[in-house]
């Protein structure tokens, strides 16, 4: 028997066979004291907890920050077509991009924020100009782009677009050890294993001797220890994996806008644009994706788990949930009903 397992034996405290390799003999007193009193089994989730950086909120938005006066408007619009503008050439010959007032006949590659949306394009606009692009592809108003295409009187007739997009270069973070998160729209049952709760309702009850740290909405947080409560949109940072946490009531007009009804090729849409909810006018422009992060968090119409180049998103609706494993990102559903 191993002198760590011997010291949290007389502390009346078995230990999981998959972590006695990882605690030193000297670290048996300071884990021994975090445990809760009721705890009679060191798992790895509860020594990642344990262990782990814990909860930190990274940005958090809150109501009443929309932007108002036209030249808060004008700041807004120039800093997002900036951010992303960069994110474009970046991906793009420089030398091939113009500006819209030298356009000359021929091939050109230009990038702009779209303004104007019709049945056969839609005008992008730069800081020197705009042009009306002929296009099939259905666009987003205020979304910037690049658009490669053949310009003439007609205007620029669309070959290509090109979205910011998350770079396939995004490494997957992971936390070191095993550690699960349960994802749900309402929490309603108590975990067998997870050493995070994100959830958009709770009770009191259901909250009521949990170890489990619970992330949810500021108006639903409880009295009691690691309990979390955040204005949406949120980001927050959990043992390294970063979290983004949102609720929009745009859902059905993007899918109009985009002619889509499927959740999951819109989430994707959006990820492609970098931005969540483009008709949202808050200072700071919360959605605009400016950090990518590991997850994705948010209620939506169906529940469904998705990965998109390094970032997993989930989605939750009703009683289904999620349990993740945020060291492999691998989970399972789970009913909360």
């Amino acid at each position: 028997m191993s002198d760590v397992v011997e010291k949290f034996l007389k502390k009346g405290i078995l230990i999981s066979p998959d972590i006695k390799a990882k605690i030193k003999p000297e670290e048996v007193e300071e884990i021994a004291t975090k445990l809760d009193e009721k705890s009679a089994v060191l798992t790895e989730d509860c020594y990642c907890f344990i262990r782990g950086k814990g909860v930190k909120v990274i940005e958090e938005y809150k109501k009443g920050e929309e932007v108002k006066r036209i030249t808060n408007f004008v700041d807004f619009y120039n800093k997002r077509f900036e951010f992303l503008r960069e994110i474009l050439k970046a991906k793009l010959e420089v030398e091939k991009i113009t500006s819209i007032n030298k356009l000359n006949y021929g091939s050109v590659v230009v990038i702009g924020m779209v303004r104007e949306r019709k049945e056969d394009g839609f005008t992008i606009e730069d800081s020197t100009g705009s042009v009306f692009c002929v296009s099939d592809k259905k666009m987003l108003e205020d979304e910037v782009i690049a658009v490669s295409g053949n310009f003439s009187k007609a205007g620029l007739k669309e070959e290509k677009i090109f979205y910011p997009d998350i770079p396939l270069s995004k490494k997957v973070n992971t936390t070191e050890d095993d550690c699960h998160a349960i994802f749900t729209k309402k929490f309603s049952k108590k975990p067998s294993r997870a050493s995070y709760i994100f959830t958009f309702e709770s009770s009191a009850k259901s909250l009521d001797g949990l170890k489990s740290w619970v992330i949810t909405k500021k108006e639903n947080v409880s009295k009691g220890q690691k309990r979390l409560g955040l204005n949406l949109p949120s980001v927050v940072d959990v043992d390294g994996i970063r979290i983004f946490v949102f609720e929009t009531d745009q859902m059905d007009e993007i899918k109009k806008k985009l002619n889509m009804d499927d959740e999951k090729k819109i989430i994707i849409s959006l990820l492609k644009r970098r931005h969540l909810s483009p008709f949202v006018y808050m200072n700071n422009d919360p959605y605009l994706l400016k950090e990518i992060p590991d997850i994705i968090f948010f209620a939506g119409s169906k529940s469904f788990f998705l990965n998109y180049k390094g970032v997993s998103v989930i989605s939750v609706s009703g009683d289904k949930g999620f349990l993740v494993n945020l060291k492999t990102r691998e989970y399972e559903e789970l009913n909360e009903g």
